[in-house]
């Protein structure tokens, strides 16, 4: 039996942790892991005597985003990226409050899981960001999200300067809730759990509905044009040679570096 994409652990009591399970690859997304991830979701959601969903990675990196390997094949990529709507709305549906745990990396699609959850915590030596740009692609559906959890201008750096950021420097944006040691991440962990579940559940089931259905009210009709502009970016020409270049461990054509290289070479 082929071994489970997302892991669901429900050891501790009233918390579901499910783990995005690819670390050799850093949990990048596939559309295999997405439907695990939402199925693992809604389980949760339904689940009796649940207070919370925890949400984190397997290995070194919480997730690096979409297999930029996989999307060398555009309708896989579109798939993909469909599919990471789906979850990042799940996360938000859930009547469960849910926490986003984040060692390494959370990138691109990771980093739209991130701002999905309504927490998340970080050890110090996180990186967050939304690097697309650089591979000629359009973060649009994160990007939407960004824009409404960390404001338009922190939202313009992220996406148009197109760095990864220290996690001291996302949590200053509003991307982290809190940022610990790597050793720490257990312990603040369970120090927001206990506060979760010191409230009452139907009250809280309601209250983060009510509030899921005002951020849905502005976020929802963004998200089929979002869709659309991150299909149409995946068929350009600009990123067929941006993940060529990622597969192939070199400067995209556009890259300034490849304009040095020209003017030495010319004539």
């Amino acid at each position: 039996m082929a071994e489970r994409l997302v892991i669901v652990d429900t050891q501790d009591e009233g918390v579901v942790r499910l783990s995005l399970n690819r670390p050799g690859r850093r949990n990048a997304l596939t559309v295999p892991m997405l439907d695990e991830l939402v199925e693992g979701i809604a389980q949760a959601g339904a689940a009796r005597d649940t207070r919370v969903l925890v949400l984190t990675g397997c290995g070194d990196a919480f997730c690096s985003g979409m297999d930029l390997v996989e999307a060398a094949d555009v309708g896989t990529a579109i798939a993909t990226g469909r599919r990471l709507r789906e979850a990042m709305r799940a996360l938000g549906n859930s009547p469960l409050p849910s926490v986003a745990v984040v060692r390494g990396c959370a990138v691109a699609g990771g980093a739209g899981l991130v701002l999905a959850c309504d927490f998340a915590l970080a050890s110090e030596e996180a990186t967050f960001g939304f690097p697309e740009l650089r591979r000629g692609i359009v973060p649009a559906m994160a990007g939407a999200l960004a824009v409404l959890r960390l404001g338009d201008r922190a939202a313009r750096e992220l996406m148009l300067g197109g760095e990864l950021i220290p996690a001291g420097r996302a949590r200053e944006f509003g991307a982290f809730t809190e940022v610990v040691s790597a050793g720490g991440l257990d312990a603040a962990l369970a120090a927001l759990v206990g506060r979760l579940r010191a409230t009452a559940p139907q009250a809280a089931a309601s209250a983060k509905s009510w509030l899921s259905r005002i951020h849905r009210a502005t976020l929802e009709p963004l998200m089929e044009e979002a869709l659309d502009i991150f299909t149409r970016s995946m068929s350009t020409s600009e990123a067929a040679d941006g993940l060529a270049a990622f597969r192939e461990r070199r400067q995209p054509a556009w890259h300034p570096a490849n304009s040095r290289v020209e003017a030495r070479n010319a004539p």
